[in-house]
């Protein structure tokens, strides 16, 4: 960078020619120019340290900024009604309002893109997408405040689900056993068939069903092997087939032979006997 180097020094009775005022006011030019002109650095002939931007052409700007090297700090002043008001400051790993609450961080209509934080974000409030203003974090593991600008932490809600899911249980009966029931946290209710039901499960529905062994009031079976008490009942339109030998009396026996009444004998059986 090009500082200013005074050229020449006059003294009266000097001859003074046109070269002596070009290399002066040449220097001025360089020292001026505006990509290669003196550094104001502070060190000789680079003019001092600027120590205070503001308004231009103002000998006492509203609209500033002044280093304040008292305090290792850049301030930052606004025009506000009239006066030159400090609205924050810059120093070592701080940018920090001068008044307590008095700056907004972008608009409703003009928002900064995308926030990055590598510490603690601390703010009193926070709203999202348009929802309900979210004041603080609670740790309730039972959800006492029941806030509806709280939200919760994540161990908090896990803990008043297991509560809540732990204190619910199932109460039955059937019709022998007695009361009954089943903790929907951690147990399994079964449904078993007895003699003659089946059970089977599809989707959310639990069917009982009677197995092939039950006889039913509409249905044909064949009964192998009972008992059938018919005392003081009427039976009609029976049908027999394959009679046992001992229970029936042939016609080559003949009924005279089986004096008895645990026995039937056959049509032809009884014309051979008449």
């Amino acid at each position: 960078m090009a500082s200013y180097t005074r050229q020449s020094s006059f003294a009266d009775g000097d001859i003074i020619q046109a070269s002596d005022f070009n290399d002066e006011f040449n220097q001025l030019v360089n020292a001026f120019a505006n990509t290669s002109g003196h550094k104001h650095d502070g060190t000789t002939a680079e003019g001092p340290v600027i120590g205070l931007i503001g308004d231009p052409g103002v000998a006492t700007p509203k609209n500033k900024v002044v280093v304040d090297d008292s305090n290792n700090q850049v301030e930052f002043n606004i025009d506000v009604s009239g006066t030159s008001t400090e609205q924050f400051v810059v120093k070592d790993g701080v940018i920090e309002p001068t008044t307590n609450n008095d700056i907004d961080l972008g608009s409703t209509s003009k928002k900064f893109k995308d926030g990055h934080f590598a510490g603690t974000l601390t703010v009193a409030g926070v709203a999202v997408g348009g929802g309900a203003s979210i004041g603080t974090v609670l740790d309730e593991d039972d959800m006492a405040s029941n806030s509806a600008t709280a939200l919760a932490t994540q161990q908090s809600i896990k803990a008043y689900v297991d509560t809540q899911l732990t204190a619910e249980d199932l109460d039955f009966q059937a019709d022998t056993g007695g009361a009954l029931s089943i903790d929907l946290d951690s147990e399994t209710l079964t449904f078993t068939g007895g003699t003659g039901i089946d059970t089977s499960g599809s989707g959310n529905a639990v069917t009982f069903a009677i197995d092939s062994t039950v006889a039913t009031l509409t249905g044909s079976q064949t009964i192998t092997n009972k008992t059938i008490d018919v005392d003081n009942n009427t039976l009609s339109n029976i049908e027999v087939d394959n009679f046992k030998a001992a229970t029936i009396v042939l016609e080559s026996e003949g009924i005279g032979s089986n004096d008895n009444d645990t026995t039937i004998p056959t049509s032809a059986a009884v014309k051979d006997y008449v």
